[in-house]
Formats: C-alpha cells, structure tokens, sequence
C-alpha cells in the first residue's frame, strides 16, 4: 500500500491504480476493513489524478468532459462508494464523515463535468454530514464541509441556501482559530468569506459583503503576524485565572476531537454522539468566556474578536496633507474571486458623515479562471529561484495581465472614471491578492493602457489597516517639524 501512495506521489497514476487494484483483489471480503477503506479511498484519488489534466493546479478548473477523464471520475466515485457502504454508522464516525465529504468532493467534479443528477447527491452528502450530532466536536471538519455545501448552491445560484452555509462553515472556522488563537493546518477558510460576500451582494446586502470580507483580511493579518498569540500571553500575566480557563477549554475542545477521530473500533451510540456534542458547546462556552474576561484588560480589545461591522461603516475623516489628498477620499474597492465570477465592491465617501457602495460584477472571470492564468508557474522545474520560474510567470503575467483587465479591471476603471476620481485603494482577497492588478491592461479609446496609467492605484491589507495608517498619519501631522 506504502508503495502505491509512493507511487501516486510521483504523478504515476497509472501504475498507482494498477498496484491498488491488485491490492483489493487479494484482500477477502471478511478482511479488517479498514484496511479495504483505506485501499479504496487511494484507489479513488489515483482516479481523480488520471482524470485531471498535468499539473492541475485546481481540480475544480479541471476539464472531466472528455471521454477517458469521464470514465476516471466514475470510477473514482465508485470506488468511494463502496468505501463507505463498508463504514458502519455505529463505528469509525470520524472516518465515515471524512469518506463522505470525499464522496461529495467527487459528485461535485461529476455535477460540473455535465451529470445534472450528481448536484443532488453532493448536496445530500453534505447535509448528511452536517446533520451528525458529534459534529460540535469537529469544528474544522464542520466549517469544510458547509463551506462545500455553499460551493454547491453558489454553482447553482442558490443565493440564500449559500449564505446560511457559508455562515455555519464561519462559525466553525472562527471555533477552530479560537481553540489555538491560529487556524489549523485543516481548517483554513480558503475563500469562503469571498463566497459570503458574492451571495450577500447577490441578495442585496453589499454592507454584509464588505463585512465578510474585511472579517477575512483582519482575521488573516492577525494569524499571519501572530498577534491574537502574543495578546495572549500578555494577558495570562495580568489575569492568571482566565488564562487558565482558557487553557482548560482549549484542552477539552482538542480532547473531544481526538475522541472522535480515535473511535474506529468502539461502539458509537447516539447517546454517546450526543454526550459529545453537550461537551464541546459548553467547553466552547467557557472559551468564550475566558476570552471575553482576557479582552477586559487594557490594549487587548481585539484578541480573538470578529470586526465590528457598525464601527467599520462609520464614515470618518483622513488627515490631508498640505496640498494633498485624505486617504478617505479615494474610493475603496473589495474585490473577491468564486466558482461562478467576481464582485467588486466600492466604498465611496461623498463627504464626511455619508458613505455609500456600489457592486460591480465580473461573471466572466471566475476562481478557477484565476487558477488557470497561474498554472504554469507550478510546472515542475520553476521552482522559486531558478531561470524557469522567472520565465513561467513571465509567460502566465504575459496571458493574465490582460485577461484580469479585460475581464475585472476595466469595469472598475470605467465606474471611476465617471466617478472623477483619480485614485484608488484596491482591498484584493483570495487568488486576487497574488496577482499585479495595478498592472492590468485594458483598451480605452483605441488605446491599450495599465490601470496605473489612469489611476494612482494603493493597496491595503483591510480597511482596519488603511484606518490605523490614517490614525499614524494625523499623529505626525500634529507634531510640530522636527530636524532629528
């Protein structure tokens, strides 16, 4: 088995599923089962790989409509199938989920690739995992699944199913961060904020959208710079006993979880489902409360703590410098990529106490177009460093520049134009934040151009941050000239 994995690693796939193959055979029907499931699900995997096109960088861009990747995809679904038909309900409930969310990973590629009947199967996977009462011990596990589930209707234009998802698959990302103040290696929210805010704005509510967004940005710099961490430790010197508590519910969320992923052998009674279920909410209680008595202390208000959305919408005044412009008065553009297109949203500021937002749409642009204008910038042989690597972004930025221009770009400089406006703060999140934006062309009156040949383009990482650079800015504006 170790030796296919090996194998499959190598991009093999056909010798991977030619080994696992002879694998099952050999293993009767009565042999451990696990083993068989374990069999199985790589023998899925190693069809899914022969399926995808080299070096698909994003499955969901992948094309399954030819006839060999087609037949790959079945099979690969096949094999998921009878892998859970041999996971008894009573037993193993973490495996049995983890196959299940595999499974309605592999009717969504089927659903895509032209199988209407699979978008129903891979949404009644879905729910059917959601609905297992141990789940309240699982948060990351939680927080994918209903983060696929929203996938599935954002595909299907399912807006307001999607937003119900997405805040189920929110509230278990933020559970799973908070457990360790970091987000586990797996249980990162990869663009589901983006799909919060394409369905919100989709329903109308553009303010819900920016919020979900500018959530994201906040929560990402904080975990990047380990500042809720740090907080953390600050606030253990002046309030031991909350530490403490904090500690002790963060101990008994992680014990819960290894209970559940450790039950592949014991019986598992719904009583004992729901016993673990009662434990984890109220440990997750106690964290809240522990952290809630910790941000009582002086500078730790924001440890661990969602943005303040009716904060964040209060309209305020930059500092402007002699003979320049606030940052205020620039319009302030959220962009966010999805599996059905792009959403620009732009905060403008008419004049101070006023602000309002416009949604601009990009359908023909979407998250695994983004995928595929980066791809070959992940062939083997460009690794960072070396002359194939400047030469593949050279030739991906040679086909992206003009396609995000195009595509995303040039809305957006068409609406500032007719705004009057000669600057810009771009607030891009997901796969946006990787590429130059300011560098995207476009054609205008017979003329190709860059969007910084319009525009003064600035970035920020969130609006938190553009407002904290605003507040540095008028501290030094006050202070009189100083030569040292």
């Amino acid at each position: 088995m170790r030796a296919a994995i090996d194998i499959l690693s190598a991009g093999r796939s056909a010798e991977a599923i030619k080994m696992l193959s002879e694998v099952l055979e050999t293993l009767s029907p009565d042999h451990h089962s696990t083993e068989v499931v374990n069999a199985l699900c790589n023998l899925s995997e190693a069809h899914l790989h022969e399926a995808a096109p080299p070096y698909a960088s994003h499955l969901s861009a992948a094309d399954f409509t030819e006839p060999a990747a087609h037949q790959a995809l079945g099979q690969a679904v096949a094999a998921l199938e009878r892998a859970l038909a041999l996971l008894p309900a009573g037993k193993a409930p973490w495996r049995r989920a983890e196959v299940g969310f595999r499974l309605a990973l592999a009717y969504s590629l089927q659903a895509q690739s032209g199988a209407v009947e699979s978008w129903e199967r891979a949404v009644q996977s879905c729910e059917e995992i959601l609905a297992l009462p141990w789940l309240a011990a699982a948060s990351g596990l939680q927080a994918r699944v209903a983060a696929h589930l929203a996938r599935l209707h954002l595909l299907r234009q399912r807006w307001a199913e999607a937003l119900a998802a997405c805040r189920r698959a929110l509230t278990g990302y933020e559970d799973a961060y908070r457990v360790f103040l970091a987000w586990p290696a797996n249980a990162r929210p990869e663009g589901c904020h983006g799909l919060a805010a394409y369905a919100a704005a989709r329903l109308g509510n553009a303010r819900a959208a920016i919020a979900a967004l500018e959530w994201q940005q906040r929560r990402l710099l904080r975990d990047l710079l380990g500042l809720d961490r740090a907080d953390l430790e600050r606030a253990g010197a002046g309030d031991e006993e909350s530490h403490r508590l904090f500690r002790q519910a963060s101990a008994e969320i992680w014990h819960l979880e290894q209970q559940v992923r450790s039950s592949a052998a014991a019986p598992w009674s719904r009583a004992a489902a729901h016993r673990v279920s009662l434990r984890a909410r109220a440990a997750h209680r106690d964290l809240q409360a522990a952290l809630q008595r910790l941000r009582l202390q002086p500078g730790l208000q924001e440890l661990a703590a969602s943005p303040d959305w009716p904060a964040l919408c209060t309209p305020h005044t930059a500092p402007v410098a002699p003979g320049g412009h606030g940052l205020a008065a620039a319009p302030i553009a959220y962009l966010a990529a999805t599996p059905v297109g792009c959403v620009t949203l732009l905060l403008l500021t008419s004049h101070p106490g006023q602000n309002s937002i416009e949604t601009l749409w990009s359908d023909g642009l979407t998250e695994g177009d983004l995928h595929s204008l980066t791809a070959r910038c992940e062939q083997p042989g460009t690794a960072a460093g070396l002359p194939g690597r400047r030469l593949a972004l050279e030739a991906s930025l040679a086909d992206a520049l003009p396609t995000l221009g195009e595509r995303l770009v040039a809305p957006l400089a068409a609406r500032l134009r007719a705004l009057g406006a000669g600057e810009v703060v771009l607030i891009p999140t997901g796969p946006l934040q990787l590429v130059p934006l300011h560098a995207a062309r476009y054609r205008h009156e017979g003329r190709d151009m860059a969007f910084l040949d319009e525009f003064v383009v600035r970035y920020s990482p969130s609006l938190d941050a553009l407002r904290r650079a605003e507040r540095a800015l008028e501290g030094r504006l006050r202070r009189p000239p100083s030569l040292c």
